[in-house]
């Protein structure tokens, strides 16, 4: 916590508190396939359709449910 002293036009002196809370995760890269490369998601045998399904909801329990979530969330 950061406090910093203000002096008020009438003379008078306060403080005001200023939290900053920082999280940050740090996960490793993986070799993967990218989501817009249908021709490779087909190959793996993936259901494109439940992937998108999954990948949305994903998102949206991050930013909707849990409030943490990445700041440029993209696939």
């Amino acid at each position: 916590m950061v406090t910093h002293a203000h002096t008020h036009a009438h003379g008078h002196t306060y403080k005001r508190a200023h939290t900053h809370m920082h999280a940050h995760i740090c996960v490793p890269v993986h070799a993967g396939v990218k989501v817009n490369n249908a021709e490779a998601l087909d190959s793996m045998g993936l259901d494109r359709s439940r992937l998108a399904r999954l990948s949305v909801e994903s998102y949206l329990q991050q930013i909707l449910r849990y409030g943490f979530f990445h700041a440029d969330p993209h696939p």
